[in-house]
């Protein structure tokens, strides 16, 4: 028998989809995609309480933000594992964040973080695409993300040369993000900088353009996996893609986004 004080706060699930505002297929969706904890069982019906109605309006705060269904799910899991919901929330307007800093590594310590590098090849590739830099006496790791990065790719199979490859694409795409910001900026705004405040106007821009880039990088990956999706046959990769919801628009191609 539920009490009254935990019957206030508990709901079946059409309940809580009245109370949150949202679908009841909408909050199944949530529970496969592990972003709701599964309801408390009363018999055969599934009761949903209070801590159910929080983690679905902060889901919605998160995708009002632009956030999509995989980066809730990093978010949340950063959150479970002791990080305040602050500062998870905060993330993406730190400058720490954007400014973050080369790290100076030993041959051993590098290694260590991607074994891989070990192949003295491997190095000079990474050197050369901008992952790495050398210096005095050590390697200068250029953005740990980056590094962490390739060793994901490589702990999961791929061969270390593409892994690399993939820093390389980003380092080319940020170059070409770059100087499409800078020519408007020299052109336009510089020449009045006695009227416009332009330390500040580059210390706001540059946050809006990160979290501008990144949105859009992962919204080209959901593209471009739903691209790859609707060419395999098997449906495994479409179904893998819907899992992991990555980008608002995951399944649509690039000639779909043209307007008609």
């Amino acid at each position: 028998m539920v009490g009254s004080d935990e019957a206030a706060s508990s709901w079946t699930i059409d309940e809580l989809a009245v109370e949150a505002g949202v679908p009841s297929r909408t909050i199944r969706e949530y529970q496969r995609l592990e972003l709701l904890p599964p309801p408390r069982r009363d018999g055969r019906v599934g009761r949903y309480g209070s801590e159910h109605r929080a983690r679905l309006s902060i889901v919605g705060r998160l995708q009002e933000r632009g956030y999509s269904l995989a980066a809730i799910g990093d978010l949340m899991g950063s959150w479970e594992q002791g990080r305040g919901l602050g500062s998870v929330l905060g993330v993406d307007a730190d400058p720490a964040v954007l400014d973050e800093a080369p790290t100076e590594l030993t041959d051993e310590q590098l290694t260590e973080l991607v074994p891989a590098f070990g192949d003295p090849d491997l190095v000079e590739r990474a050197i050369s695409v901008g992952l790495l830099h050398v210096g005095d006496g050590t390697i200068i790791a250029r953005s740990v993300a980056a590094l962490e990065l390739v060793g994901l790719a490589i702990a999961a199979g791929t061969p270390p040369p593409a892994a690399v490859e993939i820093v390389a694409g980003i380092n080319e795409g940020a170059a070409t993000i770059a100087a499409a910001a800078i020519a408007p900026f020299v052109e336009h705004l510089w020449p009045r900088r006695a009227e416009v405040d332009v330390a500040m106007l580059l210390s706001r821009a540059r946050l809006l353009m990160a979290q501008a880039a990144a949105s859009l990088v992962v919204h080209e990956l959901g593209v471009a996996l739903g691209h790859q999706a609707d060419l395999d046959d098997t449906g495994e990769l479409a179904a893998v893609v819907d899992r992991v919801a990555i980008g608002q628009l995951r399944r649509l191609t690039p000639h779909e986004n043209e307007p008609t």
